[in-house]
């Protein structure tokens, strides 16, 4: 299985506790954009239907997980940037 992904550097903190409460910024790519999320039509960015559904789960993600407070987010055409806030749970 890991053969299909990339070999990536690693960026994470070795000693760091990614559930430690605080701001986290994460952006996820699409794969060789295949299926774009969005598109820009007259200066404005426009969801697509794939872009929709990944707005939909976003939005829906707080009701999953009681420690995560969703913040600020952009779908792109190829990805998305979001800030999600892990709160004391």
């Amino acid at each position: 299985m890991s053969d299909q992904f990339p070999n990536r550097k690693r960026i994470r903190l070795k000693e760091y506790d990614y559930s430690t409460p605080g701001y986290y910024f994460i952006t996820i790519n699409t794969k060789d954009d295949i299926l774009p999320l969005s598109n820009v039509e007259n200066g404005k960015i426009k969801l697509s239907e794939a872009g929709i559904i990944v707005d939909n789960v976003w939005k829906e993600l707080p009701g999953h997980y009681a420690n995560c407070e969703m913040d600020e987010y952009e779908i792109m055409p190829d990805h998305f940037h979001v800030i999600i806030k892990i709160i004391k749970g």
